[in-house]
């Protein structure tokens, strides 16, 4: 069933338990479920030009996105993840962050942070890697693929703690 898509049954167990997740825990808001079936779709390969087999030459690239002007790998990469464990882990964290931001923001207000969240963490990784490639030659950061929303989920993370600082912990 999913081969023809790209994905063989070891690649999708993440995904099953992804589904799990969100179907044994506390309803999902509506932007942050939204956000998580876009990621699963694409991983599923359900978004053509997103498919698996461009991850390579859409991965967030700095020096193709200085040099070439490839726009596109600033935003791709973000939705895009490089196996099943890795969109597993994202996503139920992104889910507990969302379960508890959406609801104090509103869903116009955390949609806005979701996109701005996004196109600050490729900037500053772009920006980064570029400025470390310059105090470090030879270093070659801004020659390293990246994908996955990890940066938006870190940004979330401090987000999480700043609003609901009853919800984090620091020893265990």
């Amino acid at each position: 069933m999913n081969r023809q898509r790209g994905r063989g049954p070891r690649q999708t167990l993440g995904v099953l338990l992804l589904m799990s997740e969100v179907m044994r825990g506390a309803p999902v808001p509506p932007v942050t479920l939204a956000a998580v079936a876009a990621q699963v779709a694409v991983f599923l390969n359900f978004v053509p030009f997103l498919s698996s087999r461009y991850t390579q030459s859409l991965c967030l690239l700095p020096s193709r996105i200085i040099k070439r002007k490839e726009w596109i790998r600033l935003f791709a990469p973000l939705i895009m993840h490089a196996d099943d464990m890795h969109l597993y882990y994202n996503m139920v964290s992104f889910i507990w962050k969302g379960r508890r931001l959406e609801p104090l923001l509103g869903p116009v207000k955390y949609a806005l942070t979701l996109l701005s969240l996004a196109a600050a963490s490729a900037v500053i990784t772009v920006g980064l890697s570029n400025v470390l490639d310059e105090m470090m030659p030879g270093s070659n950061y801004s020659s390293q693929c990246a994908v996955g929303f990890s940066g938006v989920i870190f940004a979330l993370k401090v987000l999480s703690s700043t609003y609901t600082p009853e919800d984090v912990w620091l020893m265990g």
